[in-house]
């Protein structure tokens, strides 16, 4: 038995409002704790990468797969050269890395350098 075209619009439209969600626009790509990748997400929070879920909401993405093994010796060598012990590549590159999320502002982040400056001197 088909069901007539009234019927079905009744039943679409006293759905529509259970299934719509009124956030979604708010949510779409506002999680600053993940890193989105065409493969997956790298989140911040948990420091490893996983799969895409539901509550991601992300609409863009870097057009790139997350590869854990991925190096470039280019880069390792310059920064390597450029600083004179780990400890100070290990403070610049968590620096850099704290650029990913607007959860510091620019404050804690010159406070902090000059924090490492004044420990210099």
């Amino acid at each position: 038995m088909l069901l007539s075209a009234t019927f079905v619009t009744v039943i679409i439209d006293n759905s529509y409002c259970k299934f719509i969600d009124n956030n979604f626009l708010k949510q779409l790509d506002n999680n600053m704790d993940i890193i989105p990748f065409s493969n997956g997400v790298y989140d911040l929070l948990m420091n490893s990468f996983r799969k895409y879920n539901d509550n991601d909401y992300v609409s863009q993405y870097l057009p790139y797969d997350y590869d854990k093994n991925a190096s470039s010796k280019m880069l390792d060598k310059f920064l390597t050269d450029l600083y004179n012990t780990n400890d100070e590549l290990l403070y610049v590159l968590r620096m850099l890395a704290s650029f990913l999320t607007p959860k510091r502002g620019l404050e804690y982040i010159f406070l902090k350098v000059q924090d490492k400056m004044e420990s210099l001197y």
